[in-house]
């Protein structure tokens, strides 16, 4: 369907509504809706995926948290987690996470128990605490203060990196100034931690610190000649590395968001003003940059001062290039069935036929905030979210076949909720490929000893990957039975250091017949406000309410306290002082 009709379908069901009555008390009017951006590998992708089985995605988070941080587990390959007492950069305890179960790099044993990837255990930190979770007194422990050892004090390179200490990447497959997306992730991390745990005061000079060395980093960068077509960039030597790996110019993404939050943590507009220079850069690009998980990134940084700073960044055109995929690395989203499994929604790896976890995840973390601040993001990322929410199920062991995948024998070591960290499509029977569940590769490496890595079978089930599973169990809720057919996304659990805004709800209607949704308003009145349709269409209502929303289009329903006072700044809509919408009608 058309954006043209799809706006035409949703401004007729408005006008309908205001012809026939009130709508909770609100007489609705005719404002034209805002127009949608089409994203041509989210229109390949179904409206309603066959079958819609969403499972519990928080249940699954938590008992991903019970099993990983579980330091008296019991059992082959148990527990996963260890306490690593090295004292690297500050005299306190950390720990680590295998990368994957029986990863013959990590443990207690190996090179003094300091191999353990920031990736994977701060992203288990903060998954667990998007799933509810308070991992600053879980097992009686303060798991996110233990986060700060990942910031590299001792060897001088002064911001969060993927390891507590370098390693020889030569041997153990990356480390520090290696790889571009791999280095700046950590920071990006120990930021959204931070986030949510504002009263943990041991991360806030680390943090500045780290923010202070990216404002370096990106005037060093943006004064060469290729600005950010680097492999990485060297904290420690503030140069940027040409390598083996590949250009990743949408590295400026991931700078942008780091240093907009930076200013918005911290006050200081240096930081707002480096993080808008990353993303001139990435605006001024005309070949698409994606890499791996840094232009979604951008996205957000984007929408977000496009709405707060009065910018005017493409937003639309970066979103269609992230979901296409790039020359390098990902491939896009997966639009399609592998025989009859349909995998659409899963971020791809380019000419393999392999979708991953960790950078699903990852995506769905950043882009599903951006549209509080871009409403004409709702649409596609409502339906794209539709599919994600259903078939990012298939890297859990429970609902592919055994046949389908490589170490189904460890499902009950697992319990079933570490997940594979990727799928591969292989022509196992016949000449169309069906889904396998496997781990990544690493071939040919090194333990952080000089030894040869053997990977045993059940290396295939992945927990750095797994880690992130609270992003879809923070996001990710369903819309009352009646209207099971969708799923509600919280606009709001991602949007990290956005202070005083209002509850805001994603929601996209996948029927073909249907022009409202129900959705629980909760126990006190309150009105909504659609940002998509530009205005109210909800007053003082609670419990379970119908809202309208035409096929296939998606409703941004923000929940303002009933009867608050309504001004205007500019174009900001505010209700009690708090924006509702960036640009009212």
């Amino acid at each position: 369907m058309s954006a043209i009709l799809r706006t035409s379908l949703q401004g007729l069901l408005l006008v309908t509504l205001t012809a026939a009555g009130r709508i909770g008390g609100l007489h609705a009017q005719a404002v034209e809706p805002r127009n949608q951006i089409d994203v041509p590998r989210i229109d390949e992708m179904p409206a309603r995926p066959t079958p819609f089985t969403v499972i519990d995605w928080n249940k699954l988070a938590r008992d991903y948290a019970d099993l990983a941080f579980d330091l008296e587990a019991k059992g082959e390959y148990l527990p996963l987690i260890w306490i690593d007492k090295t004292q690297t950069n500050f005299p306190e305890e950390a720990f680590g996470l295998y990368v994957t179960v029986g990863d013959p790099r990590g443990g207690p044993g190996i090179a003094g128990g300091t191999y353990h990837i920031a990736s994977g255990s701060m992203g288990a930190v903060l998954g667990s605490t998007l799933a509810g979770i308070d991992m600053r007194a879980y097992r009686g422990r303060n798991w996110v203060g233990m986060c700060r050892a990942y910031f590299n004090r001792a060897n001088g390179r002064n911001v969060f990196m993927e390891h507590v200490r370098d390693f020889d990447a030569r041997k153990i497959g990356g480390c520090h100034a290696f790889d571009f997306w791999g280095d700046v992730l950590p920071s990006l991390l120990a930021m959204e931690l931070a986030a949510c745990y504002p009263q943990e005061r041991t991360l806030d000079e680390p943090l500045r610190i780290t923010a202070d060395q990216f404002v370096r980093a990106a005037d060093v960068l943006l004064s060469t000649p290729e600005k950010f077509a680097w492999s990485t960039f060297d904290f420690r030597l503030m140069k940027p590395v040409r390598n083996i790996v590949p250009v990743q110019r949408d590295a400026a993404g991931g700078f942008a968001a780091l240093l907009y939050w930076a200013h918005q943590r911290f006050g200081d507009r240096k930081y707002l003003e480096a993080s808008l220079r990353c993303l001139d850069y990435l605006d001024s690009l005309q070949e698409n940059p994606v890499y791996a998980c840094m232009l979604p990134y951008g996205i957000y940084a984007m929408a977000r001062a496009n709405a707060e700073q009065g910018k005017h960044y493409d937003v639309a055109k970066h979103v269609r290039w992230a979901f296409a995929g790039g020359r390098v690395c990902i491939e896009g989203a997966h639009a399609g069935k592998w025989g009859e499994y349909d995998v659409s929604g899963l971020i791809e790896m380019q000419g393999c036929q392999r979708v991953y976890a960790m950078e699903t995840f990852l995506w769905v973390k950043c882009l599903v905030p951006a549209v509080r601040y871009d409403p004409r993001l709702a649409r596609p990322i409502g339906r794209w979210m539709q599919n994600v929410a259903c078939h990012a199920r298939y890297f859990y062991p429970d609902y592919l076949p055994k046949e389908h995948q490589v170490a189904p024998e460890y499902r009950d070591l697992t319990r079933g909720v570490i997940g594979t960290e990727a799928l591969t499509a292989r022509s196992m029977h016949g000449n169309f490929p069906i889904p396998t569940a496997e781990t990544d590769k690493w071939l040919n490496i090194l333990t952080p000893e000089g030894k040869p890595a053997v990977w045993p079978k059940a290396a295939n089930c992945s927990l750095y990957g797994s880690s992130y599973v609270g992003v879809l169990g923070g996001i990710i809720g369903k819309l009352p039975a009646e209207d099971g057919s969708a799923v509600s996304l919280d606009c709001g659990k991602t949007d990290f250091y956005a202070a005083g805004r209002y509850p805001t709800l994603l929601v996209y209607n996948p029927s073909v017949d249907r022009s409202s949704l129900r959705i629980d308003a909760g126990p006190r009145k309150v009105d909504l406000y659609d940002a998509v349709a530009r205005q109210f269409v909800g007053r003082g209502v609670s419990g379970v309410t119908p809202v309208p929303v035409a096929p296939d289009t998606a409703a941004v329903l923000v929940f303002v306290p009933s009867g608050g006072v309504q001004t205007r700044d500019g174009a900001r809509l505010l209700v009690d002082g708090v924006v509702v919408d960036y640009q009212a009608p």
